[in-house]
């Protein structure tokens, strides 16, 4: 559609990012399935998602954010707003770790597979309009995360 109507407009998907830290609200929020390797395969899936559809890619973020005004937020509303201050809470989504005065205290590896995607997948691939291919797999269950 948007080739039809606007051939020239750049698509950009945002906020496409996963927390590292479980939570109980949304879709991806299970204490299974949230953890600093799931966030590293989330961001992986995304961007390569994106580049192989022509679409540039935002990571939702690059730290882990501190929002003022707590009191607008409730862990009864969702907990993964994690209260350290009576004046901050911070949400563990970012590619860096952050504690609630803004000083880093580790890395993620998420990070580093952000890193490692866009070093290989830079500006000079080029797509192939129009391929196709297919793919055999003797997968029989669903894949662990």
């Amino acid at each position: 559609m948007v080739q039809k109507y606007a051939p020239n407009l750049k698509i950009w998907q945002g906020e496409a990012g996963a927390p590292s830290h479980s939570h109980n609200a949304g879709k991806i929020s299970s204490q299974k399935w949230n953890s600093e390797l799931t966030q590293c395969k989330w961001d992986a899936r995304r961007m390569l998602g994106d580049l192989g559809h022509g679409i540039e890619s935002l990571i939702f973020t690059f730290y882990d954010p501190a929002y003022k005004n707590p009191e607008r937020y409730s862990k009864k509303v969702d907990p993964i707003w994690i209260r350290i201050r009576s004046d901050r809470f911070m949400k563990r989504m970012g590619l860096v770790k952050y504690n609630e005065d803004f000083k880093v205290l580790k890395v993620k590896p998420a990070y580093y597979t952000v890193q490692n995607i866009a070093s290989v997948f830079d500006s000079s691939i080029k797509m192939i309009p129009h391929s196709s291919m297919e793919q055999e797999s003797s997968l029989t269950e669903d894949p662990v995360y």
